[in-house]
């Protein structure tokens, strides 16, 4: 889509701007509702509607289209094309000005973490034309541009307290009774981060580890250096990895295990393939997005991998929510829930100790599987996920120490989520451009996104995860879905004259 300006203007006259205007609508003011809606999407949840007549004269509101940019401090004086703004076709909206433009440090705060780029200046294309009226809110395209581009290479600005991870067995403490333990995990992702807090006299562990023999050996270790007894487990989710050896932990020690109602349920849903869920289901869903016989073929006979990777449930639970407060040694975490990569997942905030344990919703380095269930095929899960890091990224302090479940513990929530809404734009354009001159299916689309060889355990992550990002631009009004005879829904890139 062309700009209808010269970049060198832009970069001469600086970013001292809030939009610039590309071509009149002036019918798109003819709705007050509707333009009440597209003011609050174009810039961001955390400005009001009514709020955007005095946007130059706050220092220190976010200035972001869906949030792909962290918040900044907006223009300190107006910008006389802002009251047209909503009149555009097009709309390009930048941050802050006062020299971004040659700001390494924002370079690389909206640079992509994942490719180990960074971007100079960066602005949101939204195509205003594309509105969804009767679901009360607008479906805009956006398009990330790069203007003045900055040298490859630019690290992402995340700060990583503890260079090394800790060895076997070992516990190594990253903030007052909290400690850092390691387990190995026999996949290409061959680790997961675990974590000890004390609790008075006692521990809580957060989350379990694979069920293999070294890891119950590490485990036995650990508990009996322990000076107290395990008094609580708390799982953040139902995957393998975090769940696995929880009921086998619950005998060991005789802690309660601690979940959310969402995360038990599916656990024990997929387990007993009951609901939606299970191999047979999948197998279904994946033909359904054009997977070919052969690779359907593997996935029948390879039957449920939960089941093995979770040897045995637990049967009860202390249920946490959305909202709640766990007591850990006389500190206040805040139960955080985020969706897309788990249907309840929890993550855990110390606002005294500036700590979050963010389980998977927040890595440092790789982006979180987001994948569609069979049980529920028209649902966002990326759009949900998005959503919840946004939560994240508004609630946090710039200074809160994470501690994912993979990788090195960080500092840089707002940085890494922004990151991350800028890899899977670029990853939603791909596939909104693959899908313009035939019809897709999801499984014609892996190699857009996976631009490599992908065994039968990959390629079920990869399917899940295709088919979420095929959703949100269905349902965004980017793709339109069919069904052709042979029962494969294929996606079609919509022009402008088909999105209303």
């Amino acid at each position: 889509m062309a700009l209808g300006f010269k970049l060198g203007n832009v970069v001469e006259h600086g970013f001292d701007v809030l939009a610039l205007l590309l071509q009149s609508r002036p019918a798109l003011l003819d709705d007050l509702q509707a333009l009440q809606q597209l003011r609050r999407f174009i810039l961001g949840r955390v400005v009001h509607a009514d709020q955007v007549g005095n946007l130059g004269q706050r220092q220190a509101e976010a200035l972001a289209a869906q949030s792909h940019l962290q918040a900044r401090p907006v223009a300190a004086v107006e910008h006389p094309v802002t009251p047209r703004t909503l009149r555009c076709n097009n709309a390009l909206i930048f941050p802050e000005a006062n020299g971004a433009g040659c700001d390494a440090k924002l370079a690389s705060e909206i640079g992509n973490g994942e490719s180990g780029g960074g971007f100079g200046q960066l602005g949101i294309l939204v195509d205003c034309t594309r509105v969804n009226q009767k679901k009360e809110v607008f479906s805009i395209r956006t398009r990330m541009v790069i203007c003045t581009p900055y040298h490859q290479g630019l690290p992402m600005s995340l700060h990583y307290p503890h260079a090394h991870p800790p060895a076997d067995g070992e516990l190594i403490e990253v903030a007052p009774g909290i400690f850092w333990l390691r387990m190995p995990l026999p996949f290409q992702l061959n680790h997961i981060n675990l974590w000890l807090l004390r609790d008075g006299d006692g521990w809580v562990i957060v989350d379990t580890g694979f069920p293999d023999d070294s890891v119950r050996a590490t485990w036995m270790q650990i508990i009996e250096r322990l000076d107290g007894p395990v008094k609580r487990l708390i799982v953040t989710h139902f995957h393998p990895d975090h769940l696995g050896l929880a009921a086998w932990l619950m005998e060991k020690t005789g802690a309660t295990l601690v979940m959310t109602a969402g995360e038990f349920l599916t656990a024990h849903a997929v387990w007993n393939e009951v609901g939606g869920h299970g191999a047979r289901f999948m197998v279904e869903q994946f033909r359904q997005h054009g997977l070919d016989a052969e690779r359907l073929a593997k996935f029948e006979m390879r039957g449920s991998g939960y089941r093995k990777a979770v040897p045995a449930l637990p049967e009860y639970y202390q249920r946490l929510k959305a909202g709640d407060v766990a007591t850990v040694n006389g500190k206040k975490w805040q139960i955080l829930i985020g969706h897309g990569h788990a249907p309840e997942h929890m993550s855990l905030y110390c606002a005294e100790l500036g700590v979050l344990i963010s389980g998977d919703m927040l890595l440092p380095k790789i982006s979180t599987n987001i994948s569609v269930f069979a049980a529920t095929p028209n649902d966002d899960a990326l759009g949900c996920f998005l959503h919840s890091l946004d939560g994240f990224a508004r609630d946090m302090p710039e200074q809160t120490l994470v501690l994912p479940s993979h990788g090195l513990p960080f500092v840089g929530v707002q940085s890494r989520v922004a990151a991350l809404h800028a890899h899977h734009e670029e990853r939603l354009q791909a596939l909104e451009e693959a899908c313009e001159i035939a019809p897709q299916s999801a499984a014609e689309l892996l190699d857009v996104l996976f631009q490599r060889a992908l065994d039968t355990h990959q390629t079920m992550f990869a399917m899940g995860e295709a088919i979420a990002h095929l959703n949100l631009l269905e349902q965004a009004g980017r793709l339109s879905r069919t069904t052709d005879a042979q029962g494969v829904i294929r996606y079609t890139r919509r022009t402008a004259c088909t999105a209303h």
